[in-house]
């Protein structure tokens, strides 16, 4: 199944602007370059994620702790 990439932004009051990328495929030819096609999926979801995140960079928010609670 493809994967898509949606963005939701505030773009003025209770007023919201939506993204949804070109969808990703993880298509491999053959088993052996199946680890290469998960890759070149997991880079392209970076690049989009780097891309919006840099024309937006104050409308993003992380839903999981980025450091272990043990490392504060």
């Amino acid at each position: 199944a493809p994967l898509f990439v949606f963005f939701a932004f505030r773009s003025g009051k209770g007023q919201y602007h939506f993204t949804l990328s070109e969808p990703i495929r993880v298509e491999a030819p053959s088993r052996a370059e199946r680890t290469e096609a998960i890759r070149r999926s997991a880079q392209r979801y970076a690049d989009i994620l780097e891309e919006t995140l840099r024309a937006n960079p104050l409308q993003w928010y992380h839903f999981e702790p980025f450091l272990d609670s043990k490392q504060k």
